[in-house]
């Protein structure tokens, strides 16, 4: 699909894309103080209903990370922690389900830069999330939306939010 710019000010931008099969895109990026807020609404503008099941794969430069960094899952009420690539592999894919997935909030905390990347979401709206890099350069947080079944007219919206934030010494 090919996104074009329907709106824009210093501090936001909403970019849509019309697909073949009658769905509708409008993803819209607004920075807040401390965050970025994306928001990503589907329309389903043909005459019957569709399934969608949309992925979110945001890319993230993998040199400001290293092999060394952090990965934290939210699981409940704490944080479970693990190495990023303790293997010093050239690519790793990571898949989290169930029990497993993050509670809505995973972060990064880089090996390299004094920074820490977080994602927050819905978990209740998500299947799965997986975490890769790879020969690419980047590191990649997905998260997998549930099937969700649109009538003709009708639409679904999807949040998240990222921030980036000093790591703690």
């Amino acid at each position: 699909e090919e996104y074009r710019v329907v709106k824009q000010t210093a501090d936001h931008v909403e970019l849509a894309a019309e697909l073949a099969e009658g769905l509708a895109i409008l993803t819209s990026y607004t920075l807040a103080e401390d965050q970025l807020d994306v928001s990503h609404q589907v329309t389903n503008h043909s005459k019957r209903a569709q399934t969608i099941a949309p992925i979110t794969h945001p890319e993230w430069a993998f040199k400001s990370f290293g092999d060394e960094t952090i990965i934290r899952l939210r699981q409940g009420k704490s944080w479970h922690e693990m190495p990023l690539n303790p293997d010093q592999r050239k690519s790793r894919d990571l898949d989290f389900t169930g029990k497993s997935m993050p509670a809505g909030q995973w972060q990064a905390i880089s090996a390299v830069a004094p920074l820490v990347l977080e994602e927050s979401f819905d978990a209740r709206e998500v299947a799965q999330t997986r975490l890769s890099f790879g020969g690419w350069g980047n590191l990649n947080l997905e998260l997998h939306f549930k099937p969700k079944q649109l009538k003709p007219g009708q639409s679904a919206m999807y949040r998240l939010a990222w921030t980036v934030k000093p790591r703690e010494p």
